[in-house]
């Protein structure tokens, strides 16, 4: 099966290729200050982010199956780590391995539900690619279509949801 493009109603506009993943550059608390505040606030680089040397981010993917192209869709979010959990992922080219890791999503996704404090776990693979973020399974939307697939049809809603709010 072959994606050809989508019209979006919103933007009145077709697009060539269908979007399969969206990201999110910082955590939600990033968004919540004015620039002047951020610089003093927040150190962000490399997927990893602290605020007030005090809260401690990761920037991981959330991958959803998508049934009829055996394929994955994926959410580039932020999730909240402990202290200690960060500075393992800051010395994991040293530490080799890391288990999983307990987090809190930390990335609003505004067409569900709120988002923001969906329990994870943060999954590193090997080399430089971004951590899987595992949803806790509950009856949270996302967690549903984290857990279940979702269809083309869904990939398409979601692009034309996107357009809409931007």
């Amino acid at each position: 099966m072959k994606q050809e493009g989508y019209y979006c109603h919103e933007c009145k506009t077709f697009h060539e290729e269908l979007p399969f993943s969206y990201v999110t550059e910082a955590p939600i608390y990033f968004y919540n200050m004015d620039e002047e505040e951020r610089k003093k606030r927040f150190y962000l680089k490399d997927n990893v982010c602290m605020l007030d040397k005090e809260h401690f981010f990761v920037n991981g993917i959330i991958p959803i199956y998508v049934k009829e192209l055996d394929v994955d869709f994926y959410w580039g979010v932020w999730v909240s780590l402990s202290k200690e959990s960060y500075y393992k992922v800051k010395k994991r080219r040293r530490l080799g391995f890391i288990e999983p890791m307990f987090g809190w999503l930390s990335t609003e996704i505004p067409i569900y539900p709120d988002t923001v404090n969906l329990k994870t776990k943060v999954h590193y693979q090997a080399g430089e690619e971004l951590p899987i973020i595992e949803l806790e399974p509950t009856d949270h939307p996302l967690a549903l279509e984290y857990e279940h697939g979702i269809s083309l049809a869904r990939v398409e809603e979601i692009a034309h949801l996107l357009c809409e709010i931007q």
